[in-house]
C-alpha cells in the first residue's frame, strides 16, 4: 500500500497493466492471494487515431493517454490508466460527489481514492492515521445531502466521511463493541441506502441493528435490535423503494428487511426459510414498474419485492448453481439484467410479463467470479465490469447481444464497482487492481441524460 503524506496527485498515464480485484465466499471474506502488479511501462507520447486506439486496447498494446477522448469508432474503448497503486483489496466500492468526481472506498488501503473524469487525475485522499491499518474497513459508498460521501463500515468501528470541497477525509461516530471483542467485529453492514428524510441506513450483515446516519449532524446510531433474526450474513444491499421505504436483499435471511425510516420500523416481509443454499440473493435493482428484483446467488428463481403491496414472492423458471449472478441493472427497455458471476449466462427479468430467461449462453468464459455488478452507458448498452474475467461484458437490450470487450487479462480479482462519469465514460474503481479501469461507450450525447435518470431510479444495491 502506498503510503502518502497529506494527498497526492498523479498525472495521468495509460497503460495495459496486469490486474486483480475480490474473491468471494463464506462470510463474503475476500481471502485469495495475490501476487505483486507487473509495473507498467511509460505510455508512448504519439497519439493515435481512435481505431488505433480501440485496436491497441484490444491487443493489451499501451497507448497514449487521451483525458477527453471522443469514441467514433462504434465500439466501446477499455483500457487501464493512472498510478500503478500495488496492494490486495485497496478499495470496494465508491460513489459520485457533487462535484462529479469519483470516491473510492478503503479497504485494506489507508486513503481514499478519487477520480477526476475529464482530466485523468487521480488522487489519494487523507492520512495513514485517520483509518488505521484495519482489513476491510469500509463497504460501499453513498453521497448525502450534505454534499459529503460516506462509506458504510464493514470491520471498522466507525462511519468514513469525505468532504469533497476539502478533500478531508475522516470518521464519525463510536460503533466500538461494548465487550471490546474486534475478532467478531467483521462485515457488519453491507451497503445502504438515503431514506426521504435525508438519513443514510445501512443495511445489516452480521450486525443486529440498523445502522442511521444524520450527514448534517453527524449524528451516528442504531436502532432495531429487538425485531432483527440471529444470524451471519443476513442481507446484501438496500434499495429505496417507491414508498420511501429501504428494502435489504437477503443473503441468508429468510425475510426481506424493510426499513421505515420516518417510524424507524424494523419489518419482516415473507417467508423465504424455504430456499436451499444458504446464500439466497446477491443485490437487486429498482425495476420502472416499482417492484425490486433480486439477483439468484444460490436462490433457484428470481426475487421480487412488490414495494405498495408488501407482497414478496419468486418468479421465472428454476436455475441451477451457485453464485450465478451478482448484481445488475435496469436497461433502457425496462428490462433487468443480472451480471453472470459463476454462471455462463446473462439473466434477463421482462418486469412487465414476469418472465425471465437468460441470453448470451454459449459466449461467456468457463471461469467463477466473473462479474460483478453493471452500468448503463449512453450508448444504451450496459457493461458489467471484469472481476476474474478478461473482458468487459457488453450487453445490448435492444437486441439481447452480448459481447466481450478489450484484453484485460486472466489475473483474478480486479475492480470492485463501475461509476459513470459526467464525462459519460465509466470508471472502474481497483480493488486489487494496480489502476483505474477506463470504459469508453461510443459517443451518443442524446443517451446520457437518459441514462442518467434510469440508473438514478434504479436504486442498484
Amino acid at each position: 500500500i502506498v503510503a502518502l503524506s497529506g494527498f497526492a496527485v498523479y498525472p495521468a498515464a495509460a497503460s495495459r497493466s496486469r490486474l486483480r480485484t475480490m474473491a468471494r465466499g463464506k462470510n463474503f471474506n475476500p481471502a485469495r492471494e495475490t501476487a505483486a502488479a507487473a509495473a507498467a511501462p511509460s505510455p508512448s507520447s504519439a497519439k493515435p487515431g481512435k481505431a488505433a486506439v480501440a485496436a491497441a486496447a484490444a491487443d493489451g498494446i499501451d497507448v497514449a493517454f487521451d483525458p477527453k477522448p471522443r469514441n467514433t469508432t462504434g465500439e466501446a474503448i477499455v483500457d487501464t490508466y493512472g498510478p500503478s497503486i500495488p496492494g490486495e483489496h485497496k478499495w470496494l466500492g465508491a460513489a459520485v460527489a457533487d462535484d462529479g468526481n469519483i470516491y473510492g472506498v478503503p479497504s485494506h488501503n489507508r486513503r481514499v481514492v478519487r477520480v477526476v473524469p475529464g482530466t485523468g487525475e487521480v488522487t489519494e485522499l487523507g492520512d495513514d492515521d485517520t483509518l488505521g491499518d484495519r482489513k476491510y474497513k469500509f463497504l460501499r459508498g453513498i453521497r448525502t445531502k450534505a454534499g459529503t460521501i460516506l462509506g458504510i463500515p464493514a470491520w471498522a468501528t466507525s462511519v468514513l466521511e469525505i468532504t469533497p470541497a476539502t478533500g478531508e477525509v475522516t470518521t464519525i461516530g463510536d460503533l466500538r463493541p461494548p465487550d471490546g471483542n474486534m475478532k467478531k467485529w467483521k462485515w457488519m453492514w453491507h451497503g445502504a441506502a438515503a431514506g426521504l428524510d435525508g438519513n443514510i441506513y445501512g443495511i445489516p450483515s452480521n450486525a443486529n441493528e440498523v445502522l442511521k446516519v444524520d450527514p448534517v449532524t453527524r449524528e451516528v446510531t442504531r436502532f432495531g435490535a429487538e425485531s432483527m433474526p440471529p444470524g451471519q450474513n443476513k442481507w446484501y444491499g438496500g434499495i429505496r423503494g417507491p414508498d420511501g421505504a429501504i428494502y435489504g436483499i437477503p443473503y441468508t435471511a429468510n425475510h426481506v428487511l424493510k426499513i421505515v425510516p420516518e417510524t424507524q420500523d424494523v419489518i419482516m416481509l415473507g417467508d423465504l426459510s424455504d430456499v436451499s443454499g444458504g446464500w439466497k440473493w446477491h443485490g437487486g435493482v429498482l425495476a420502472p414498474d416499482g417492484c425490486i428484483y433480486g439477483f439468484p446467488s444460490h436462490a433457484e428463481r428470481v426475487l421480487k419485492i412488490n414495494c405498495a403491496t408488501g407482497e414478496v414472492k419468486q418468479i421465472g423458471p428454476r436455475f441451477k448453481g451457485r453464485f450465478k449472478w451478482g448484481g445488475g441493472a435496469v436497461g433502457l427497455d425496462g428490462n433487468v439484467y443480472g451480471m453472470p458471476s459463476d454462471t455462463n449466462t446473462v439473466l434477463r427479468i421482462r418486469c412487465a410479463t414476469e418472465e425471465v430467461d437468460t441470453i448470451g449462453k454459449g459466449l461467456l468464459p468457463n471461469i467463477k467470479n466473473k462479474w460483478q455488478g453493471g452500468v448503463l452507458a449512453p450508448d444504451g448498452a450496459i457493461y458489467a465490469i471484469p472481476s476474474d474475467a478478461a473482458n468487459v461484458l457488453k450487453i445490448v437490450p435492444g437486441t439481447g447481444t452480448v459481447s466481450l470487450v478489450g484484453q484485460l487479462g486472466d489475473d483474478p480479482d480486479k475492480w470492485q464497482g463501475g461509476f459513470l462519469g459526467a464525462d459519460g465514460i465509466i470508471y472502474g474503481i481497483p480493488e486489487n487492481a494496480d489502476k483505474i479501469l477506463r470504459i469508453i461507450p461510443p459517443e451518443n450525447e442524446e443517451g446520457m441524460a437518459r441514462v442518467v435518470a434510469a440508473a438514478a431510479a434504479s436504486g442498484a444495491a
